[in-house]
Order: structure tokens, then C-alpha cells, then sequence
């Protein structure tokens, strides 16, 4: 497991709704933020709190702006004219007014907040998680998805993973297409049989040489095949 030493941390956290309506699964929407099953060590105690707990999203560990005094020993206010939340960096000791209830903290840029973050399941940096359909999939109780883990890629997660995009198409008759590219430019296309998207799950077929299933009402495309088809190296 890999161990890092982060003195500060603060991100904004864009919560996710989830919404189901008729026979189409929703839509992805931004971030879906899971709280850490790891433990997270403060000057050597365990850090704990039910009310603002530690996130982890995409393999980075976020946590709450409201505790990061207590986490990092650095001191944060609002500034009600500005309008803005104003941190101190504590290059150089200070005393600042700190959180609520918490006047003239001593700041310690020095603290040491040690994580214990496991190894990210995934593909080329992007984890298993930053599929939305798996989040999903336990609202629901249903299996999960193919995971990137597993070699198989969510057309959501094409640009995440790729740099390339579902690019725009009209269906020919008896033929739903699907143009991928990169800056407007068509670099493969996929033509699905007629109606393969009117249902949320279809069994795995081979499309233009790629191994191609469909879950949730979405795409899944094996990796090996699809970076094979266009000479993209590992």
C-alpha cells in the first residue's frame, strides 16, 4: 500500500443524485465521493468523526474544510466582506483566528496527517469508481458493471480515459452508429444492430473487431480490442 504525507488538503466536494425514471437508467451526472474503508493517523491517533468523514474520490483522499484545523494544525476563516474562506498557508508560525470556538490557534504547518491509501483498481489511473453506473448498481441491488479493472471501458469514460469522445452520428437504416474520435475527427465507428439500444442490457457482441456489451444503458468496450483496433499503446 502506498503511504503519503499530506500538511493540506482541502477540496470541494460536488455531491451526486441519482434520479430513475421509466426503463432508462439516469444519466451520469459529476462526482460520486465514497467514504475511506482505510484508516487515516493524526500525530499517531486514528482520526474519526461520523458527522464529517474522509472521502476518497478517483484514488485521492479529500477532507472536510471544516476540519482542517484539526487535521493539519492550520487555521481557516470566513471572510464575510470578501465573501470567501481564507486559509493560512503557515509558512511562518502565527496566531489566527481559527475555527468556531477556536481563537488564536498556534498554526503548525508541520503536522503530519498519514493515510494509508490502497492500491487504486483500475485503468491507467482512473479507478474502478469513477464509473457512475456502479453507484448505481448498488442504489438498484443489481450486479455492477464491467469494470476498467476487468478490460472493459464505459463509453462515458472514453475522454477519462483516452482523450477521445462519442462524436455526433445519424443511425443508417436498420443500423444504430456510434462515432468515437478526438477533435472532431471519426477514428473508429461502431454500427450496432437495430434497436440494441432501446433495451438497458445486451449480451456481448463484436463490433468492427471490438468486443462491445451493453449494461445499465450503457456501452462497454474491451480494452484490449479497442486499443488494438487503433494502435494505442499501453
Amino acid at each position: 500500500m502506498k503511504k503519503s504525507i499530506i500538511t493540506l488538503a482541502a477540496g470541494v466536494l460536488i455531491g451526486v443524485s441519482i434520479s430513475y425514471a421509466g426503463p432508462a437508467w439516469a444519466a451520469a451526472k459529476q462526482y460520486i465521493l465514497n467514504e475511506v474503508n482505510y484508516p487515516v493517523v493524526v500525530d499517531g491517533k486514528i482520526y474519526k468523526d461520523a458527522t464529517s468523514p474522509i472521502l476518497n474520490y478517483n484514488g485521492s483522499t479529500y477532507i472536510p474544510l471544516a476540519k482542517i484545523g484539526d487535521l493539519t494544525g492550520v487555521a481557516y476563516k470566513w471572510n464575510a466582506d470578501k465573501k470567501r474562506v481564507e486559509i493560512s498557508t503557515g509558512k511562518s508560525s502565527s496566531s489566527s483566528d481559527g475555527p468556531a470556538g477556536r481563537k488564536n490557534d498556534n498554526l503548525k504547518p508541520d503536522t503530519e496527517v498519514e493515510i494509508d491509501e490502497p492500491q487504486v483498481k483500475g485503468y491507467k489511473g482512473i479507478s474502478d469508481e469513477a464509473d457512475v453506473n456502479i453507484e448505481i448498481a448498488k442504489v438498484y441491488k443489481v450486479s455492477p458493471p464491467p469494470l476498467l479493472s476487468q478490460g472493459w471501458v464505459s463509453e462515458d469514460l472514453f475522454y477519462d480515459v483516452f482523450k477521445y469522445n462519442r462524436l455526433y452520428s445519424e443511425d443508417k437504416p436498420g443500423v444504430e452508429v456510434v462515432n468515437i474520435g478526438k477533435n472532431y475527427d471519426v477514428l473508429i465507428t461502431f454500427e450496432f444492430p437495430d434497436g440494441w439500444s432501446d433495451t438497458d442490457e445486451q449480451k456481448e457482441i463484436n463490433v468492427n473487431g471490438v468486443r462491445v456489451k451493453r449494461y445499465l444503458d450503457t456501452n462497454y468496450y474491451n480494452i484490449a480490442d479497442f486499443e488494438k483496433k487503433l494502435s494505442i499503446k499501453k
